[in-house]
């Protein structure tokens, strides 16, 4: 479910990145193929970037979670 989530973000990212980044390539006077060319690596850069990040993040978040309940349960347990 996370993984979708993080897909989701991820594409739509890419597909504004790509529109931005097509304008901006346009607007300096760049050549229709040029300007498609650097937004589709652009585009593939922010979407693999964000997923990396994305997965990280939600590594990290359920480790601190894991971490929080062993803890809380280790200091439940009674000593013995």
């Amino acid at each position: 479910m996370l993984n979708q989530c993080i897909n989701r973000i991820a594409i739509r990212m890419a597909v504004l990145l790509f529109f931005i980044m097509a304008v901006v390539g346009w607007a300096c006077g760049l050549e229709p193929a040029s300007c498609a060319s650097r937004a589709i690596a652009g585009a593939a850069a922010i979407y693999v970037v964000i997923r990396i990040a994305g997965q990280m993040v939600v590594r990290i978040l359920i480790g601190s979670l894991v971490d929080e309940q062993v803890r809380l349960r280790r200091a439940k347990k009674p000593q013995g």
